[in-house]
């Protein structure tokens, strides 16, 4: 099975949550990866959130940001990179979409780079990004997480 893994979904693989174990069997059960470009910033910025709320202290932090750099070094992940359609397309997609679903813009990112995987399930740790990937044609990769 070929993956995508929304940043949401890999802050659950890299740190204990609710559903992380889920989270974990998926990825490991996967294939082949692929993450947006934007899960590098997202992933640092969600790391530094559990900072500011006393979540997770420096050497933990520094603990998974290796280890995610070590793992992004895999064969097995792909990056998939945001060209300047792919912007236009989540903009698209904010308007169709954004009267009946809180559709965020970095989301709205991941979902144009999701789309363009072949084969790929789709697993965030979001219900609200999981039921806008589903009317957007994409299988998700576990229900409930």
């Amino acid at each position: 099975m070929n993956l995508f893994v929304d940043t949401s979904a890999l802050v659950k693989y890299y740190y204990p949550e609710a559903d992380s174990l889920d989270v974990e069997r998926l990825i490991l059960a996967a294939d082949r990866i692929y993450l947006s470009e934007l899960s590098l910033v997202e992933f640092a910025s969600a790391l530094m959130k559990k900072i500011r709320m006393k979540e997770l202290d420096e050497k933990e932090r520094h603990l998974i940001w290796e280890a995610f750099l070590s793992d992004i070094q895999a064969e097995s992940i792909e990056f998939i990179g945001l060209a300047q359609e792919d912007f236009h397309a989540a903009a698209d997609r904010i308007l169709e979409l954004g009267r009946d679903h809180s559709l965020r813009t970095l989301d709205a990112l991941q979902l144009a780079s999701a789309l363009k995987v072949d084969n790929a399930r789709f697993l965030a740790a979001d219900t609200s990004l999981n039921s806008i990937a589903q009317e957007l044609g994409l299988s998700l990769a576990g229900s409930g997480i």
